[in-house]
């Protein structure tokens, strides 16, 4: 599948992250191992993917794309007979943490072909920066899954994070410097870049320079409120539209019965009220810039 895919009627990309679903199921203190827990988070998800696939007045057309892994995610959104959205499937495995020296790890028995006969996007994060020992081999490792991906014929959605050395202090200007010198390295390894917020409008502009593909805005778990402001900021300098995750319902991870487990009822209740308005909000700043670009 082509990017394409992906994309809103708008001509932007309105994406929603569930391939970190293990950190999500960690936060909420439950054992997937146990069958009450696994129905717990079959139920969240579903209700989560309902809310953001609804159409509502043909004012909230919903979510353009849903960015999965097959571990946890893709059996809930399939047990939705859902088939009008687009879907990324990561290669990546899902994990509560991750160490941003080591190299992706991809899921065991699952690749590029498995994506392909799902009708989806490849989807791959990848923890990069430019000094790092392990730079070259990242380079190639991007390089290999790429060509796969051209060979298969799907294309493939990058979530860049650069991350700071253990023996740097983070600083704006030298993570934006580090962020287009590796958009530098990797620009021709992508079809698509999801890319952290450098937190200045000009440099938004000057990412949009850089690239001959569309990236997108990650919400990089902030709060909601932020990061609807860095939306706008990066559509007013070239982004193609946005990928959030837990911005939308991180609340949900602090809901608990006396007994300290998941409040379910709360979690749902919270899901089709409070997620829901910041999923129209979003897509609506996202239509609201497209319908501006028309009119220029």
């Amino acid at each position: 599948m082509k990017i394409s895919s992906l994309r809103a009627e708008t001509g932007l990309f309105n994406l929603v992250e569930f391939d970190d679903e293990a950190k999500f199921i960690d936060a909420l203190g439950l054992d997937l191992h146990d069958q009450n827990s696994r129905e717990m988070v079959d139920e969240i998800l579903q209700s989560l993917f309902s809310v953001y696939s609804a159409k509502e007045d043909n004012v909230f057309s919903g979510m353009s794309g849903f960015i999965l892994d097959p571990i946890f995610s893709l059996n809930a959104f399939l047990s939705q007979n859902e088939k009008q959205i687009g879907l990324g499937l990561s290669l990546d495995e899902p994990q509560a943490e991750r160490d941003p020296l080591a190299l992706p790890k991809l899921i065991n028995d699952w690749g590029v072909e498995q994506i392909r006969n799902n009708y989806a996007v490849a989807y791959l994060t990848m923890y990069y920066h430019p000094d790092e020992d392990a730079a070259l081999k990242k380079k190639q490792f991007l390089a290999e899954i790429y060509d796969y991906c051209h060979y298969e014929g799907i294309e493939l959605v990058l979530k860049l994070v650069i991350y700071t050395p253990g023996d740097q202090r983070f600083e704006w200007d030298s993570f934006r410097k580090d962020q287009l010198q590796a958009l530098e390295e990797l620009r021709n390894l992508a079809h698509m870049f999801v890319l952290q917020y450098p937190n200045d409008p000009l440099a938004c502009a000057t990412l949009t320079t850089q690239l001959d593909v569309p990236w997108l805005v990650s919400d990089s778990n902030l709060e909601y409120e932020v990061f609807k402001e860095h939306l706008r900021d990066s559509l007013e300098n070239g982004a193609s539209g946005f990928m959030v995750g837990e911005s939308l319902f991180k609340e949900i991870e602090g809901m608990r019965k006396k007994d300290h487990s998941p409040d379910l009822d709360a979690i749902l209740k919270f899901i089709k009220t409070r997620v829901r308005d910041r999923a129209i909000e979003l897509v609506r700043i996202s239509s609201e810039f497209s319908q501006l670009l028309k009119e220029t």
